[in-house]
């Protein structure tokens, strides 16, 4: 079993030996009958001294390193849990099929994780694809592509700064069936400065944000020196809206929380916001009866003690 090409990695940190020689997994779902023989470390061990298996003057050697009882019981355990795997799927006993997708930047740690992920699939009774993602000069391409071909995964290559939304494209075509290995996944090569701009256009086309998720995307835009005027203009809104929901940042963790759990509504957020007093706004809320929870209670609580100056009579008389 060393030389199954999905364990391979496993085997070299088990034993310390690079196996040169390997099969693909798929060699073990074709097969219509696997016959696993089972013998213990030690029965082994003895038979390798009695010259049942290499040349006498081979032996010492090959009880040193490889066939050391650690190593052999670690490789039984493998053996036997790529066997039971094989039968669970031969016999449809499995869960429904999951399949499993690896991100790989070409980094030392590439080349065991896809292995990593070809076991994990292997277990779901799935398939794995390969994403591999930046467009670094330096990432052998070919090598992974001739990895994931030995594993019997499909490969897809991601270019662009957008890698999270190439990886979720590319996610979407698999979990349809539809993808080839050559796919083109398209990614927009955009300007720094717009970003985030870029992206949240992308989600909002995709499914309109709530409030909430528009004032923290808006509040990091001003934070990165875009004016209100040129994000109402992006987002196809007026500059009064974006101004709005901009005040929502002067409401309470606690309130925006539960606003986004549907205990508040966007109304009572607007009004809550006429202060920046967080301890004020929850008072407000939280300590008024249901009853008193309207945008307008809620603003004439929170200005109970200012003066309407329009209505006020000594306001008038005076001027402002």
């Amino acid at each position: 079993m060393q030389h199954v090409e999905s364990v391979n990695d496993v085997v070299e940190k088990i034993t310390g030996i690079v196996q040169r020689e390997t099969i693909p997994d798929g060699v073990l779902d074709l097969a219509n009958e696997i016959q696993f023989i089972d013998i213990s470390p030690e029965a082994l061990r003895k038979r390798m001294r009695h010259g049942n298996i290499y040349q006498p003057e081979k032996v010492e050697t090959a009880l040193a390193n490889f066939f050391r009882p650690g190593n052999l019981a670690a490789l039984r355990e493998i053996a036997l849990r790529l066997v039971a795997q094989s039968m669970a799927t031969s016999r449809e006993v499995m869960a429904p099929a999951e399949d499993v997708l690896v991100a790989i930047s070409g980094s030392a740690e590439s080349e065991p994780l896809i292995r990593r992920a070809v076991r994990l699939a292997r277990g779901l009774g799935g398939l794995c694809m390969v994403v591999m993602v930046g467009s670094g000069g330096g990432v052998n391409k070919e090598r992974y592509q001739r990895l994931s071909a030995q594993l019997g995964c499909s490969v897809v290559s991601l270019g662009g700064p957008d890698v999270g939304r190439g990886i979720i494209e590319a996610a979407q075509l698999a979990k349809k069936r539809h993808i080839a290995e050559d796919w083109p996944v398209p990614c927009l090569l955009v300007a720094d400065t717009l970003a985030r701009t870029a992206s949240l256009t992308e989600n909002v086309q995709r499914e309109a944000m709530g409030p909430v998720d528009e004032l923290r995307a808006w509040k990091a835009l001003v934070a990165e020196g875009r004016s209100v005027e040129a994000i109402a203009a992006d987002f196809g809104v007026t500059p009064l809206v974006v101004k709005r929901r901009l005040r929502l940042a002067n409401v309470s963790p606690r309130l925006l929380a539960d606003y986004e759990a549907d205990a508040v509504t966007l109304e009572q957020l607007m009004a809550l916001a006429i202060t920046d007093d967080h301890a004020a706004q929850e008072a407000a809320f939280y300590d008024s009866p249901p009853w008193q929870r309207s945008p307008e209670a809620l603003r004439d609580h929170l200005t109970h003690e200012e003066i309407d100056a329009s209505r006020d009579a000594l306001a008038r008389f005076v001027g402002l």
